[in-house]
């Protein structure tokens, strides 16, 4: 093989992975949501065992390779719905299996109503991640059983 074509190559993948890690690096720069979701220092540890749980299904999101824009989405919206299950999660709920407490917020229908309500197109779009989550949840919890 000639070494020019080998090399042009190798620098191809090298950019196309180097952009890919990238993003995928800026997609995952998650780490602050529980300081940004806790109203109070007891809920900073709830917020980071539901931080664990989404960063599994946003890299779940990522293998599945969708659009930039559609994981950026999901990923808002996951964000959202952290925000949300801390601002409702009472006292007895924070300290069981988060996963049980994600399948009470989110049920066949969908997420939590969106606080500030917002638009019917913006809470859809919020429930069809709502509901990606809760399948991710389900089959995790029958490969884990």
């Amino acid at each position: 093989m000639d070494s020019s074509v080998s090399g042009h190559t190798k620098k191809s993948r090298s950019s196309a992975t180097s952009s890919s890690s990238t993003f995928a690096y800026d997609y995952l720069d998650i780490d602050h949501w529980p300081h940004r979701w806790s109203r109070e220092q007891r809920d900073l540890l709830v917020a980071e065992r539901l931080l664990d749980i989404f960063k599994l299904f946003l890299y779940h999101l990522l293998d599945q390779r969708l659009a930039r824009k559609t994981l950026l989405l999901h990923r808002d919206h996951v964000c959202d719905l952290g925000e949300e299950v801390i601002r409702r999660l009472t006292p007895p709920l924070q300290r069981r299996n988060m996963i049980p407490v994600l399948l009470v917020f989110i049920d066949e229908d969908g997420g939590p109503i969106i606080h500030p309500p917002t638009s019917s197109p913006q809470q859809r779009s919020f429930d069809s991640t709502c509901l990606k989550l809760r399948q991710f949840l389900l089959d995790s919890n029958k490969a884990s059983a």
